[in-house]
């Protein structure tokens, strides 16, 4: 029970730590002869919840993705009204710019976040279970990696939104008080 409890405290700490994973978790080199039993023992059950993690990510992205992209459209449309009126608002577009780089940064960060979980998943973890330790950080990095991408969205969306408000209030006074 004590082994099991390892491994799905360790797979928790991995994918849901704050901390980064090499500072909450030894290095493989580091494991005693009991915790590498006890991810021999339970891998495949860890496994399990990874496949299952897998398939709730994979929609998550797709709904994100979606919403990235509505999200794009709009703003590339507001920019590109902006500039047929000539009006100028370099923040607005500065912004656009920067979500819209920090969204290919999310692409990427997801790409090879899936790579790392869909590798683990993979491993023969009873025969090499080191490196499915070893694989459990890097998956636990890259997922903080696409969080982080997503928190950087998420804030220059807002920022993009309040200049939005301060242009408006800038162009059109009178709809402001409203």
């Amino acid at each position: 029970m004590r082994k099991k409890l390892f491994i799905v405290t360790l797979l928790a700490a991995a994918l849901t730590s704050a901390v980064p994973a090499a500072a909450a978790m030894p290095a493989s080199g580091e494991l005693d002869d009991s915790q590498v039993a006890s991810i021999t023992q339970n891998c495949a059950q860890a496994q399990a919840t990874l496949r299952n993690l897998q398939k709730r990510d994979t929609v998550l992205r797709i709904n994100r993705g979606r919403l990235y992209d509505m999200t794009l459209r709009q703003t590339g449309a507001f920019v590109a009204r902006l500039n047929a009126h000539k009006v100028e608002a370099p923040r607005v577009k500065e912004l656009d710019s920067a979500i819209r780089s920090e969204y290919q940064k999310f692409i990427l960060s997801y790409d090879r976040y899936g790579d790392s979980l869909n590798a683990v998943i993979i491993l023969d973890c009873k025969q090499k279970p080191h490196e499915f330790y070893e694989g459990l950080a890097q998956v636990a990095d890259d997922r903080r990696a696409v969080a982080d991408n997503v928190a950087t969205i998420k804030q220059k969306i807002g920022e993009y939104s309040s200049e939005l408000t301060a242009l408006r209030d800038q162009e059109f006074p009178e709809k402001g008080a409203q």
